[in-house]
């Protein structure tokens, strides 16, 4: 389980925030009553840490020398697309804490990173009508499921839907690849920053596509927008901000044109 904490909220005070890393035996959760009291337990700890954002799924447990079996890991999160990949996560950038790293089994989110995504009631429809996931909500934020118990499939039996709907959700937030850092030191057959961005990439089916923007829905960036209907004027939407409506028309019936991105994660 990864953890990043939100007691910043500029690049400045970026000191302040904090990486916590939880290793539990996998049969913790092998059955229900294990099951429930996991989910318990991490609605607490929710609580207590006040997470930014997280995410609980497989990993391996790496000895003190991890950096010599780096390349075990490598080629594991290679065949399993859902084993995370934690070996150097105390070393990621925490100047990239305002985005999402990755998904996983479970992924927390607080209140700043969901309005961006459109909201809660946006997200958990979304969800509903998109794949199987369940969302727990706390004081601070949320945690969605994508699957009952964590997926191991290997990749060469495909990757789980599920995973790829919460993905497909929660990618306009995730860190953009110019900001990714490698997930391995150095050396052959580990991650390097090409791979790195690959693997965050992992769940993708295809590109984002954040352009026409309808009525109605949210913004997967933040930028100018124009629309006919509106004589081409251009209005500024904010990530996550539903495009509106425009008087005398249908609703829905706008469709909004990205005229040119503009960075805004203020709230």
């Amino acid at each position: 389980m990864g953890y990043l904490g939100s007691t910043w909220r500029t690049e400045e005070e970026c000191n302040n925030s904090g990486c916590l890393i939880l290793i539990l035996p996998w049969d913790y959760i092998n059955t229900d009553a294990g099951l429930r009291k996991f989910n318990e337990w991490l609605v607490f700890l929710c609580e207590m840490l006040e997470p930014q954002s997280g995410d609980c799924g497989y990993c391996l447990t790496m000895p003190k020398d991890y950096h010599q079996y780096m390349s075990v890991e490598y080629q594991l999160a290679l065949r399993y697309p859902s084993l995370s990949v934690i070996s150097t996560i105390h070393l990621q950038s925490i100047a990239n804490n305002n985005n999402l790293k990755t998904i996983s089994w479970m992924t927390i989110l607080d209140h700043s990173l969901v309005k961006r995504l459109g909201g809660l009631k946006w997200l958990e429809k979304e969800l509903h009508a998109e794949s199987s996931a369940s969302v727990t909500r706390f004081s601070h934020g949320l945690i969605i499921q994508a699957t009952e118990y964590p997926d191991l499939t290997p990749v060469s039996e495909g990757l789980n839907k599920s995973y790829q709907a919460v993905n497909k959700l929660l990618r306009p937030i995730r860190v953009p690849p110019e900001n990714i850092d490698s997930l391995h030191l150095f050396g052959a057959n580990q991650f390097n920053k090409a791979t790195s961005i690959v693997w965050y990439a992992r769940f993708d089916d295809g590109p984002l596509m954040v352009t026409p923007l309808r009525a109605g829905t949210p913004a997967l960036v933040s930028g100018f927008w124009s629309t006919p209907l509106n004589h081409n004027r251009e209005l500024f939407i904010r990530q996550g901000e539903m495009a509106p409506d425009i008087a005398g028309q249908e609703p829905g019936a706008a469709y909004w044109s990205l005229v040119r991105e503009a960075d805004s994660f203020s709230y």
